[in-house]
């Protein structure tokens, strides 16, 4: 059975999928065939080979640029790491849920509550979308572990970095330069993070709602995961909507397809079609562009 919350791409076009009840990751072939990726199906935690590693609600993935897949592990409170061979590794959080920064590995200090998405930069960076502490975080190459963002209450605010609030961010992307952008999911909004922290609104008024434009007038509902492509147009998986968003850099939000059931993620692949985790019916569908 695939329950698809979370995708990536990889350069030859295989979609992995985090199979959330399944409590694994799963490729799917560009002619549609799934395989195994890792995880033996058992809830819990294990690092180690593919199939003996164990997962609990893998629910988002990134991949890096040397083949490496990180996994928002939700209910297990940390990231992993799958290595191209397909080994297991524990990249931060020490499986209490909660809020600290501090060294990564799985005996370190640092500690999540429900990240519910995650992505990686040129050099190596994970930003996490740490959804039940309202704050985004960031991983060094080392697993050392920060907060980029948000105060940890549960609203609405721009600015500084310890100033923004957030509520429950579900989804995340970054792009050349560093910028982070977050599905603000409780918001309605997306916010764009800069590399010193300090954060503002992309798109949405905070009205759960549908309307596509520019400015105040956006509205979307429950946005959850986040790609971005080259020129820096950032899709969207609008949830309660069931469709997906294309924000443009200046903000501009049009609706780029429809209608899905529960769109939890979005990825692109190296054309730049976009592939759509659609929950609530169990599949994975593309958008041909």
């Amino acid at each position: 059975m695939l329950t698809p919350e979370g995708l990536a791409v990889d350069p030859v076009g295989n979609v992995l999928v985090a199979n959330a009840d399944e409590e694994d990751i799963v490729s799917i072939a560009p002619g549609g065939a799934i395989s195994p990726f890792a995880g033996s199906g058992v809830q819990g935690w294990l690092d180690g080979p593919a199939a003996t590693a164990e997962f609990d609600g893998p629910c988002a993935l990134a991949l890096d640029d040397a083949g490496n897949l990180y996994v928002a592990d939700r209910d297990g409170s940390r990231i992993r790491r799958i290595a191209p061979g397909g080994d297991t590794t524990t990249v931060a959080g020490n499986g209490d849920a909660g809020w600290a920064d501090g060294t990564g590995g799985p005996d370190g200090t640092a500690r999540f509550s429900a990240p519910r998405a995650v992505a990686v930069d040129a050099s190596g960076n994970l930003y996490v979308a740490d959804a039940q502490n309202n704050r985004i975080r960031k991983i060094a190459p080392d697993g050392s572990t920060t907060t980029l963002a948000g105060n940890g209450v549960a609203g609405w605010a721009d600015g500084p970095g310890d100033v923004a609030e957030f509520q429950l961010p579900s989804g995340i992307a970054v792009d050349a330069a560093g910028n982070v952008y977050v599905g603000d999911s409780r918001n309605n909004r997306i916010r764009e993070i800069g590399p010193d922290g300090t954060t503002t609104t992309l798109a949405g008024n905070g009205d759960a709602g549908w309307i596509d434009g520019s400015g105040a007038v956006v509205e979307l509902s429950q946005p959850q995961g986040l790609a971005i492509d080259g020129a820096g147009n950032v899709f969207v998986a609008d949830l309660e909507n069931g469709v997906v968003r294309e924000v443009a850099p200046d903000g501009t939000t049009t609706t780029l397809a429809g209608t899905f059931r529960e769109p939890e993620d979005v990825a692109l692949d190296a054309r730049g079609d976009v592939y759509v985790a659609d929950t609530g019916n169990g599949a994975v569908d593309v958008i041909r562009r």
